[in-house]
């Protein structure tokens, strides 16, 4: 366009899009374990199974976290 941008094409947004995706599942991942642990260490100490709510309490505030709803709003940079 005139003003520059997407002159690229696609092609040159796949990277930007491949990390952000990257990055997403990495913390998806990372909060998944972090609440299997703290459900596992909760259920030893206590002997509840109530403890594995951890998994999608972390998934939850890890949303409020990394999240951005605007992104899909305003068309994100690259690793967004």
């Amino acid at each position: 366009g005139a003003s520059g941008e997407g002159d690229a094409g696609p092609r040159a947004a796949a990277p930007a899009v491949k990390a952000g995706v990257t990055r997403r599942l990495a913390w998806l991942l990372a909060c998944v374990l972090a609440g299997t642990a703290v459900g596992a260490a909760g259920q030893w100490l206590t002997g509840d199974d109530w403890w594995y709510l951890a998994v999608p309490v972390l998934l939850a505030l890890a949303w409020w976290h990394v999240a951005d709803p605007t992104c899909c709003e305003r068309g994100c940079g690259a690793g967004d």
